[in-house]
Order: structure tokens, then sequence, then C-alpha cells
């Protein structure tokens, strides 16, 4: 387990046109792009499958490359999935699995996504051959966690109109300090808030109980969300696979270690086995 920080990103980033697939609850916008063994990839808070247009130019020719919309966010519709905890967003990716007639792939999250990575390989293991945690989320409370409003606490107030008027600039200064950009939209932000609320990190360390997957974990010393040291526990309770400790790179490796990351899966991902 080495500590790199090379940071090369693609000079052009990828941006497939999103396509939408009917789900039992509703509309899911995707794209997928490649060939070969599937990588389905789940976003951070918030988030769409913009997220992932730095990783996409390095694996979208060895990989089948899916991205997703969460509920909430992009293409996809709130109603799509029955909630918004890591399980009900499992049930969503197989869901989307299903409609491309995927049969077995593996699982790629950053961030919140990591938790849901989990879920989803905790769910069934026999249709998941791997798990990639980027920037995860993991068994404790981290960072930027610990520093603010308890996400749980604040999403049921931020479905009161009054709140979320309120709430609004403390909301959009706090993101903002956190490294996102002020672009998002800030009902996104309050979605994200939502997804963040169904948080549990007892859940976390049972899934990582769980998992027989093979797993990824790639975390850098300056994110400022999740410390390293979140990172680094992961990293000693997953299951054995690439570890990807970074010095910098910050909080969406997906992009600043794109190279490194997407090389790795290039790797990794075809040599997993095709039954668990």
């Amino acid at each position: 387990m080495g500590c790199y920080s090379l940071g090369v990103t693609p000079e052009n980033p990828s941006d497939p046109q999103v396509r939408v697939v009917e789900l039992p609850g509703g509309p899911a916008g995707i794209t997928d792009v490649g060939e070969g063994a599937v990588l389905i990839a789940i976003h951070g808070m918030p988030g769409s499958v913009r997220d992932w247009r730095w990783l996409g130019p390095v694996i979208e020719g060895p990989l089948r490359f899916v991205r997703l919309d969460l509920p909430g966010f992009g293409d996809t519709a709130g109603h799509t999935a029955r909630g918004r905890s890591p399980g009900h967003v499992a049930e969503f990716v197989f869901q989307v699995a299903d409609a491309l007639e995927i049969d077995r792939f593996a699982v790629v999250g950053q961030s919140w996504g990591g938790t849901a990575a989990l879920r989803t390989a905790a769910t069934c293991p026999d249709r998941v051959a791997g798990v990639a945690l980027i920037s995860s989320a993991g068994t404790r409370p981290h960072r930027s966690w610990r520093h603010s409003p308890t996400p749980r606490r604040l999403s049921p107030l931020l479905r009161l109109p009054i709140v979320k008027t309120v709430m609004r600039g403390p909301i959009r200064r706090a993101f903002t300090s956190l490294g996102f950009s002020t672009s998002v939209p800030i009902e996104a932000i309050y979605e994200g808030i939502h997804y963040a609320g169904t948080l549990g990190f007892g859940q976390v360390a049972r899934d990582l109980e769980q998992v027989s997957a093979p797993t990824l974990v790639a975390w850098a010393d300056d994110d400022r969300v999740v410390e390293a040291e979140i990172g680094a526990d992961l990293a000693s309770r997953a299951p054995a696979g690439p570890r990807l400790h970074f010095g910098t790179g910050g909080h969406n490796l997906q992009k600043s270690m794109a190279v490194e990351i997407g090389q790795a899966l290039i790797e990794w991902i075809p040599q997993l086995p095709s039954r668990g």
C-alpha cells in the first residue's frame, strides 16, 4: 500500500448523452459506454452522472462504464426509488442492471455513494463481482459530519418551506467551505442532505463484515470532507483489493486522480471472479 501524489487528469472529459430507462418506480437517467466487464457508478451527494466525467475517458474503452443519476438528481425522478437510504439505492442499482440486462458487475461509489456500493454488494453478493470505494464515508462520523448540523436532524426540517428559506444561506456557505461549487443548485444540496440523513455508521460496519467481494479503497490525506483516517480504517476492514493512498487530491479523487484510479480499475476488474 503506497502513497501517491501524481495527479493526472485526462485532457478532455467524457460527457455522453444521458438516456432514460424506465424502472418499476419511474424514469432513471443513465449513461452506458464501452464494452467488457461492467462497472456501475454511484455518485456522492449532491451529484450526477457528470461526477465521473474525468474517470470516463480512462476506462470507457476497456470497461463498460454505466453511470447513474440517483433519484432526485439529474434525469432520475425522485419517486423512482422508494427512499433515500443506501438500501434503497442498492435496490435502484439492481433495477437499472436488470433493465440493461446486466447480470454481474462491479460497483464504484464516491463519498456517500461508497456506503451504497457496500450495501449493494452485501444485498446480493452473487451479482457483485467487486467494490471500489473512493473517498467513501466509513464506520464512524467523518469531519464534515461532525462540524455541521447532523443531517439526520436537519433532513426532516428541510421539508418545511420556512426552514428551507431560513437555512438557505448557512447551508450554502457550509457546502462552499467544503469545496463544493457555488453553481450547485440549492435544491440539489437539500436533496443531498436527505440522503446523508439516512447514513448509519453502524450499518456500514455491518456491511463491511458481510461483503466478501474484492474491494478497492482510495483515499487522500488532504480530503476536507472525509479525513484520511476514515479511508485508512476502511482499507484495514474491507476485503482484499487495491489500496490507493494519495498524499493530495482532495475529496473528488475520481477527478483529481482519474488516470491513476482508472488504470487500477482497468487492471483489476477484468481479473475479478465470474462468480462469488
